[in-house]
């Protein structure tokens, strides 16, 4: 299986990823990867985790898919440019997915077998590949494949967030036109 040979269902959308959860895969589990730390939670982590994420969900997901040997991929990990965004941006939540183990490898039943799967169903074919997303729709909000800068992730990020107020505020005035 080669990259972006999934079905490309859509980025998303009946993928497991749900509003306010965070990132989850299959039956709800969620995954979360700094660095070389992996870190499969329990339901009952999940179901405290969630309740915090009710009263504080953040509108957009950032998915950061890459590999723990892939040359751009170190380099951004050691310029600190995701750890720098969420530092500026309190309303992104990172999501950091590894595909590929130390030896390039995805073990069946691993982690980084279930990163590649999710990677496949967003039609990823680069390393890294960042993916901004709306938490409650589940919508693609931007892209971008490859290395980037903070400086460059900044306005990118803003970017995004202008187009998250948009169809925040479309969605808004469309519940109101139907009420």
């Amino acid at each position: 299986m080669g990259w972006g040979s999934g079905s490309g269902s859509g980025r998303g959308r009946g993928s497991g990823l749900g509003s306010g959860r965070g990132l989850g895969l299959g039956r709800g589990l969620l995954i979360l990867q700094h660095e070389r730390y992996t870190h499969q939670m329990t339901e009952a982590e999940m179901t405290a985790e969630d309740e915090k994420l009710k009263t504080k969900t953040r509108p957009v997901r950032l998915l950061k898919f890459g590999g723990l040997t892939c040359p751009p991929c170190i380099a951004m990990e050691r310029a600190k440019t995701l750890e720098r965004l969420t530092e500026d941006f309190a309303q992104v939540e990172v999501v950091k997915l590894d595909v590929h183990d130390a030896e390039h490898e995805t073990p069946d039943g691993s982690l980084f077998a279930q990163n590649y799967a999710l990677s496949d169903e967003y039609e990823v074919t680069v390393l890294p590949t960042l993916v901004f997303e709306d938490t409650e729709t589940g919508d693609e909000l931007g892209r971008h494949e490859g290395a980037i800068s903070s400086k460059d992730l900044r306005n990118l990020t803003r970017d995004v967030l202008d187009l998250w107020e948009e169809k925040a505020d479309r969605r808004a005035l469309s519940r109101k036109v139907k009420s």
